[in-house]
């Protein structure tokens, strides 16, 4: 399959299992309409998250079907990925629609590129810090092993004299 039609297909497959979830996630807080704002703030909020995570999982699920087809004529992975997640993205416009209606297009276009900026943001300090500790730590276990000469003793003595320790006597 061209890469160009297998993109194009995972972008539409992301967009319809975006659609689809997330319609099914709003379907409680669409039933409370005339309930209190704290109800339908509750309704909502499980809908909210999860559309997040389906913009993810929508991606993940074309990369990985895609991967058990076509194998080795599949094109790599982050093409894939980054096919679904526009997808997926795109497929949110119409949650995010219901949920926000005086929300217009560009507008929308407008806090997506906040959202996932900040999602992006916060993902990469966090694998940066881990990157950094995971080199200190390499670092620590590649050092050369240390020897019995080098080991100097410490007697309770000498620290005393450097004032860890109080004086016996």
């Amino acid at each position: 399959m061209p890469p160009l039609l297998l993109s194009i297909a995972l972008f539409s497959f992301g967009a319809t299992v975006t659609i689809l979830a997330n319609w099914l996630a709003l379907r409680p807080w669409r039933c409370s309409a005339g309930e209190h704002w704290t109800e339908r703030a509750r309704l909502l909020w499980p809908a909210r998250v999860g559309a997040v995570w389906n913009v993810l999982a929508a991606a993940a699920l074309g990369t990985a079907l895609t991967e058990l087809v076509l194998r080795e004529s599949a094109p790599p992975w982050y093409f894939r990925l980054l096919a679904g997640i526009g997808g997926g993205l795109a497929g949110s416009y119409f949650f995010d629609r219901e949920v926000f209606p005086a929300y217009g297009f560009a507008e929308w276009v407008r806090h997506q590129f906040a959202n996932w900026g900040m999602h992006l943001l916060s993902a990469a300090v966090l694998i940066s810090a881990i990157l950094r500790d995971s080199a200190e730590a390499s670092d620590l276990v590649s050092a050369r092993p240390v020897r019995a000469e080098d080991v100097t003793t410490t007697t309770s003595a000498a620290l005393a004299e450097q004032n860890c320790l109080p004086a016996s006597g």
